[in-house]
């Protein structure tokens, strides 16, 4: 509607739509009244507008993709109502004083992407009622004060930044529903049990610099539904986490999953192959209290852990099999079977040998509804302990 009335412009492709300049002209000279907007994009400044220019009606600022190097030391614009202030897109922007900040109490969006920061001003700390924090691209960036006051907080995007650690009270930002920590490569840990207090959670990005992951434990997260999915890159598939991205895990040696009411499978292929060199070094798998777990591996998935030495399965009362072909490889089976109805031995079977040639010990406890390990042959090299 608002083409077809010439309000707005598309594009060549048909694929987006801009503002006609006209109106855009007419929209500024509109926000310039109440409430008061500032928007000086893409116009090539070298420096910040002059503080008179902020003045207390200001509600909304935009100086995205100019060339402003630094905010002078001591810069404090009185703006009481100011709701979003964007700056992503200076590329020589380096240094932000924590003064900038300090009369900026009712900032919602807070983006400084694409920027050369280093250091993220302590005021920022004190900003309680930001709902997006938008950090991605500062690939300089190394600091990020406390956020233990931000619990409106909302997105955090620390995407592609220089940063080490988790920044401290991130497990406060009670109200988070997106985060993106994607392509931080010098990102050391993330810690344990914080996932599970980030309970508004729908999209999260841990991708990049999780290859040399050691040991990965996943408990009482109720929404998550798989480890691995071909529906997307997802590492974690969950009904509330829409998007979980990760690489292989090639590194992984201990994959701890615990009490997840609706966790169904540890991998949904689709008949689709997994990354090359998932899981390849994984020896130990615990899984414990997934009630809807029915069926753990087929022969295909366990040619990707062939150094798995330790397998503990407990209380999940709906499990029926440990290992079974999956429809595709049972139709493969029936399909040699018909080709080959002469013999007597393809009769019989429809299912594959399989091989862990490390595998020391196969705990099974209190699975009610367990039928079989695995009705073909399986072939162990090392076996020494079965319960």
């Amino acid at each position: 509607m608002l083409v077809n009335n010439c309000l707005l412009q598309s594009s060549s492709d048909n694929t987006s739509v801009k503002m006609h300049d006209l109106m855009r002209d007419l929209a500024l000279k509109i926000t310039r009244k109440n409430p008061r907007f500032m928007v000086k994009a893409g116009m090539l400044l070298r420096e910040l507008p002059n503080e008179d220019e902020w003045g207390e009606d200001l509600e909304k600022v935009s100086l995205m993709f100019n060339h402003i190097p630094q905010i002078p030391s001591g810069t404090s614009p009185s703006c009481p109502t100011l709701s979003t202030l964007i700056l992503r897109g200076n590329y020589v922007l380096a240094s932000v004083p924590s003064s900038f900040f300090e009369n900026m109490h009712t900032l919602r969006v807070l983006d400084l992407s694409n920027t050369l920061i280093e250091n993220l001003p302590n005021s920022v700390s004190d900003l309680e009622n930001l709902t997006a924090l938008l950090l991605g691209q500062c690939h300089y960036l190394i600091y990020v004060p406390s956020l233990a006051k931000l619990r409106s907080l909302q997105v955090l995007d620390l995407s592609h930044s220089g940063i080490s650690k988790v920044p401290q009270g991130m497990d406060s930002l009670v109200n988070l529903k997106c985060l993106y920590m994607d392509h931080s490569n010098k990102l050391e840990m993330f810690p344990s049990g914080m996932l599970p207090r980030l309970s508004h959670l729908q999209h999260l990005r841990l991708r990049s610099g999780s290859e040399n992951v050691a040991e990965c434990g996943i408990f009482s997260c109720g929404s998550v539904e798989c480890i691995w999915s071909s529906s997307s890159t997802a590492a974690l598939v969950t009904k509330e986490i829409e998007e979980v991205h990760c690489s292989p895990l090639q590194s992984l040696e201990i994959l701890r999953i615990y009490s997840l009411p609706n966790f169904s499978a540890l991998f949904m292929c689709g008949g689709i192959a997994l990354p090359h060199g998932t899981l390849l070094n994984l020896k130990q798998l615990d899984i414990y209290d997934c009630p809807k777990l029915k069926k753990l591996f087929s022969p295909r998935l366990l040619q990707h852990f062939h150094n798995l030495k330790l397998i503990c399965i407990w209380y999940c009362k709906q499990m029926e099999e440990v290992i079974t072909a999956d429809d595709e490889e049972r139709t493969d089976a029936n399909a040699s079977k018909s080709n080959h109805s002469s013999s007597n031995i393809n009769q019989d079977k429809d299912t594959a040998d399989i091989t862990l040639p490390v595998l020391t010990s196969l705990t099974l406890c209190d699975l009610r509804e367990l039928k079989s390990i695995y009705s073909g042959m399986m072939v162990g090299h090392d076996q020494r302990d079965a319960e």
